[in-house]
């Protein structure tokens, strides 16, 4: 399967500091933005689970895809996106 990048975005209404998991492991962490993004390039056959957790003050905020990735008969990649937001 070819490597293809995919760039996930969360937006939050206050300035917060998020940390970015893959499959329940910390990633990445940007500090103090309002939007924040993350862009994974591993095609790894299986579903994954990617959360966007924001943090500021007053609570935490959480966007969960999860990414589905199947290979064709053809052996390209299919990749299915699904977004699930908790607040």
């Amino acid at each position: 399967i070819n490597s293809t990048f995919r760039t996930f975005t969360a937006t939050w209404d206050k300035s917060v500091n998020v940390v970015w998991y893959w499959k329940g492991t910390s990633i990445q962490t940007n500090n103090s933005v309002f939007t924040a993004s993350y862009t994974n390039s591993t095609l790894i056959l299986g579903t994954h689970n990617i959360t966007a957790t924001g943090t500021e003050e007053s609570g935490s905020a959480s966007q969960t895809w999860l990414w589905t990735i199947s290979q064709t008969q053809a052996g390209e990649a299919v990749r299915e996106f699904i977004q699930v937001i908790i607040s």
